[in-house]
């Protein structure tokens, strides 16, 4: 022991993990790493048996550490793993790390069991038994990754990597949104019956919504070298407008008018204006519009102001279900996207 305090490299702590592990393995362990070592046996740890090879040699964890280029906390995790039994260890079918949890087969089937149903009908066909489920899972119409999940005893990152790995994509990822309003059905019957019947049974049918923040802008362009004309990367902002806008899906008729702003009272003043029109005189109205909130501050007034209208509501996020969103397709495919833009905010609005 005297030669081993002059070692710079010399802790009691270490010194004692060394002394331990030359007690707990034998001769024939040695010249198993030894040849693994020699023989670069790739189903071995080559550097965790070096380290038990120079364990033999060295008097202290820092020593081994600096010999095989390891840190300190490598060798003591694989020497006290060995002093406790574990000689396994240098072995890479032992190899460190969390072990990949498998699922079993009842999970796969209860997923495909729930892809099936929508969320509400589990719920009321009284398929769960956790009133927080119940809770989460009451009036939905499609799942999401994180109910699946919940659903199915599993993780998020589970359920997640079985969607893709089966080349599923929830509706939630699609281009367009898929409502969970508990009346959706309702709501859609009723909006169908307005597009399809409401006209004959003696109403007018009208389709309202705004295209806010639309950028007027003038873009300067350039001959390119085969002579024609190219739209540049420069333009100047010229400001920006509300386009608002009334859809009749029986005729095709729009009748629309640009704002500067989209309050409530705009919103009233336009629909007022609109359907004071000769041609609506004396007929019952109605108005389908998406659920914005000033469209509620407008809708009180409204009311009040005429006996003869009435205002419905698309289902939460199925402002789609709404035809004037045809309109505004058309009118920023073939108008918008005018190639050179305007040359003042007086000659956008004329042109529109």
């Amino acid at each position: 022991m005297q030669g081993m305090n002059n070692n710079k490299n010399f802790c009691p702590a270490t010194a004692k993990i060394v002394q331990q592990f030359r007690e707990s393995i034998n001769s024939q362990f040695i010249d198993k790493c030894s040849q693994a070592i020699s023989r670069e046996n790739t189903s071995y740890w080559l550097k965790r048996c070096l380290v038990v090879v120079k364990a033999m040699t060295c008097n202290s964890v820092k020593e081994i550490a600096e010999s095989v280029l390891l840190s300190t906390r490598s060798v003591r995790t694989v020497l006290k793993a060995i002093i406790g039994g574990d000689f396994g260890v240098i072995l890479r079918t032992n190899a460190g790390g969390r072990k990949k949890k498998e699922c079993s087969a009842e999970v796969y089937h209860l997923i495909d069991a729930l892809f099936g149903l929508r969320p509400d009908d589990l719920v009321n066909a009284g398929f769960f038994h956790n009133c927080e489920l119940e809770n989460s899972l009451k009036g939905r119409q499609t799942w999401t990754i994180a109910l699946l999940a919940k659903a199915a005893c599993t993780t998020y990152y589970f359920m997640q990597k079985w969607l893709k790995n089966n080349n599923i994509k929830l509706t939630e990822k699609s281009s367009y949104c898929v409502s969970d309003d508990a009346l959706y059905t309702a709501k859609m019957r009723y909006i169908d019956y307005c597009y399809k019947q409401a006209e004959a049974d003696g109403y007018i049918v009208l389709c309202f919504d705004e295209k806010p923040t639309i950028a007027i802008h003038h873009i300067d362009s350039h001959l390119n070298d085969g002579g024609y004309v190219c739209p540049s990367s420069r333009y100047e902002r010229l400001g920006t407008t509300n386009l608002l806008a009334l859809l009749r899906p029986a005729t095709g008729q729009v009748i629309a008018e640009l704002s500067d702003k989209k309050t409530a009272q705009d919103i009233m003043d336009f629909i007022s204006k609109s359907i004071s029109r000769p041609e609506f005189a004396g007929r019952k109205i109605i108005i389908i519009m998406d659920n914005l909130s000033v469209h509620r501050k407008a809708e009180v007034d409204l009311l009040n102001k005429y006996e003869n209208l009435t205002i419905t509501y698309t289902p939460t996020n199925a402002s789609w279900a709404n035809l004037v969103e045809c309109f505004f397709s058309v009118f920023n495919k073939q108008f918008l996207s005018r190639s050179n833009g305007w040359t003042s905010r007086t000659e956008f609005i004329n042109d529109a």
